[in-house]
Formats: structure tokens, C-alpha cells, sequence
């Protein structure tokens, strides 16, 4: 199968919000999955929950942009068996939509959100150091429906988790509530414990409020963070463009004069060709010339030789004839 290009990845960190062990902090590593193809992160000590990795990056030859690229992160364990964190998937597809990527994807653990991880990618397609695609043709328009696509896809799996989180609170929160209301029947403190829980409500909405606000803080650095990424690589690549144009200009006027050059070397060979040709064509000329008139010149001897034979032969018959008469 033909090779379409080949994606970069680069695991930077993960920010889990569910533990595997509640005495000791996680030992965090991410394997990674894409068809035959397999990669292990390094681990982690202590990282826990917010592990960061550096200089942890794989290539992945894409031959299919349908296939998955999956990931499973999990807790070092010494001792006994490596528990899972979470797990995640994506298609292909999603990466090569931009040249340079910074993104956070989800993990998840038994179908509940358990926290993301943050991975930046380059795309390289074959045979060619950089490609674009004008919005005008096909080739850009489905580029351009594949990164909508995508973005609708984070932007529902988001609210999905978001919905879905606020379901199972309520839930908890109604279960428990249930719980106590049918405990407290019959009770003669029921409306001082009721009011305890009113007040104990009030509080767990203001710490919601502030792990809210916590949360949107840092999905405010985190875009900052993605911003700053995506700004410098930008730059990088706009440099490197300008850095490959100005090469090949250089080279587009090296090899302008190296052909000019060349071209005036091949006139002058040329002419100096044609030159000896023709006086070899005239020496040629001469020569044959030279031989021509020798031979006429030797045929106006032969005739005049035997002109001056056949006067002596006329003169002889006449001196004959001459003889005869007298007789």
C-alpha cells in the first residue's frame, strides 16, 4: 500500500483525574497503537496525575487515513500488574488536517471521562516538503470538511462529558438525598439535619464554582500554551519557507548562468565544428578539382598527340597519292 506521508507525535503530558492507587502516587506511561505498528512512552516516576514527558516523539509511515491511532495510559506498578489510567482513540484523519498540531484528547476509564492527554503533531506527506490546498479545488475542500468534522466531533465528545458528569452528580446527589430523607422519617431532628444538608449543598455548589473556575483558568493556559505552540511553529515554518525559497532562487540563478555558460561554450565548439568542416570541405573541393583538370589536361595531350598522328598518316597518303599522279 502506497505511503501518503508520514505524521510526527509528540506526547507532552497528561492530566488524569482518577487515581489507581489511593496510598502511593501513579507512575504514568502511554502505549500507543496503530495497526501492526506499536510505541511505549518512558514512565514517569511520582508524575501521578500530572505527568509530563520531553523528547518523547514517534513516527507513524500513514498509508490509510481511516485507520486508529490509539492510547492507553497506566500506572507502573513494581510489584504487581501495570493497572489502567484510561484510553483513547482517534482516526488518522483528524492529524493531517494541519501541518503542525497542538491538542488535548480524552481519556477515558470504563466509558466516564478520566482525564486527557496532550499530544502536538507534524504531518509530512510524501514526496513533498510542503503541501497546500487552495479551498477552490477537491483536494482542499475535503481537507477542509475533515477539520469541521473534527472540530464538531471535540466540540460534542466535550459537551457530551460535560452533560454526562452533571447527570451522574445529580444522580449521586439524588440517591443520597433519597437515602437520608427516608433514614430521617419519623425523626425529631429531621428539619435541623435538613438544614444541615441545605447549608452543606450550598457549600459543595461554591466549591463547584471554584473547581469551575479552576478548570476554566486552566483552559485558559492551556490555550495560551497552544497559541504560543502553534504561533512559533508558524514562524518556523514561514522561516523555513522563506529560508527554501531563497535556496532555490540561489540555485535557480546558479544554474541560469551554469546553462548559459554552457550554452556559449557549445556555440563556440559549435562554430569551431562547422569551421573545421568547411575548410575540410574545401580542401576536399580543391582536390577534386586539382585531379579533374589533370585529367583533362592528359585527355588535350592524348588528342593532340594522335591529331599530330593522323596529320603525319594524311601527309604520308597525300605524298602516296602525289607518287601515283606522276606515274
Amino acid at each position: 500500500m502506497k505511503i501518503l506521508g508520514i505524521l510526527t507525535i509528540e506526547l507532552v503530558e497528561a492530566k488524569f483525574t482518577r487515581s489507581t492507587d489511593l496510598v502511593r502516587k501513579m507512575d504514568p506511561y502511554v502505549e500507543f497503537a496503530c495497526r501492526e505498528f506499536e510505541w511505549k512512552s518512558s514512565t514517569i516516576d511520582s508524575g501521578h496525575k500530572k505527568p509530563k514527558w520531553e523528547g518523547q516523539s514517534f513516527d507513524i509511515e500513514v498509508k490509510y487515513l481511516g485507520d486508529d491511532l490509539k492510547w492507553v495510559a497506566k500506572d507502573h506498578d513494581k510489584i504487581g500488574r501495570d493497572e489502567p489510567i484510561g484510553d483513547g482513540e482517534s482516526k488518522l484523519s483528524a492529524f493531517v488536517c494541519y501541518e503542525d498540531w497542538d491538542e488535548w484528547f480524552a481519556v477515558e476509564h470504563k466509558g466516564k471521562p478520566a482525564g486527557k492527554i496532550h499530544l502536538r503533531t507534524h504531518w509530512k506527506p510524501a514526496g513533498e516538503v510542503e503541501e497546500k490546498h487552495s479551498s477552490q479545488d477537491e483536494m482542499g475542500q475535503i481537507t477542509e470538511k475533515i477539520k469541521e468534522l473534527a472540530q464538531k466531533k471535540r466540540d460534542l465528545t466535550d459537551k457530551y462529558n460535560e452533560i454526562k458528569e452533571e447527570m451522574d452528580r445529580h444522580e449521586e446527589e439524588g440517591n443520597a438525598k433519597l437515602e437520608a430523607e427516608n433514614a430521617e422519617e419519623g425523626d425529631p431532628e429531621k428539619w435541623d439535619k435538613k438544614n444541615a444538608r441545605a447549608e452543606k449543598k450550598c457549600e459543595d455548589d461554591h466549591a463547584r464554582v471554584e473547581e469551575q473556575r479552576a478548570a476554566l483558568d486552566e483552559k485558559k493556559e492551556e490555550f495560551e500554551a497552544k497559541l504560543a505552540y502553534e504561533t512559533k511553529m508558524a514562524v518556523q515554518r514561514k522561516d523555513e519557507f522563506i529560508e527554501r525559497m531563497e535556496k532555490a532562487t540561489e540555485k535557480a540563478a546558479s544554474d541560469l548562468e551554469a546553462d548559459l555558460a554552457k550554452a556559449e561554450e557549445d556555440k563556440l565548439a559549435c562554430q569551431e565544428e562547422n569551421h573545421r568542416k568547411e575548410e575540410e570541405m574545401r580542401n576536399k573541393c580543391e582536390a577534386l578539382n586539382g585531379a579533374q583538370r589533370r585529367r583533362e589536361q592528359a585527355i588535350t595531350d592524348e588528342i593532340r598527340e594522335i591529331a599530330e598522328k593522323l596529320l603525319k598518316i594524311n601527309e604520308g597518303i597525300a605524298e602516296r597519292l602525289q607518287k601515283l599522279t606522276e606515274l
